[in-house]
């Protein structure tokens, strides 16, 4: 009875250690899924910054400061 009692008890661990193999599985293609977000998200992040500082540079050289103030303030009028 006892061999067949540790047999139970060695199946009973194997089980507990496989759902335990798979969760972990589970939590690393997470972190892969997680991480290959966050790098879109700095990409895009870093995109639209290089955008902000061409259109910075444009409005510089083209001599637009005012124009763009005035366009703001009606921008922000607007939604008020």
């Amino acid at each position: 009875m006892g061999v067949w009692w540790g047999m139970g008890k060695v199946k009973e661990l194997e089980s507990i250690i496989k759902e335990l193999e798979e969760e972990i599985q589970w939590r690393d293609n997470h972190i892969i899924e997680i991480n290959s977000d966050n790098t879109r998200v700095l990409e895009q992040s870093m995109e639209v910054a290089r955008l902000i500082e061409l259109y910075d540079k444009f409005i510089r050289k083209m001599n637009l400061e005012d124009e763009l103030k005035v366009f703001l303030k009606e921008e922000i009028n607007s939604y008020n």
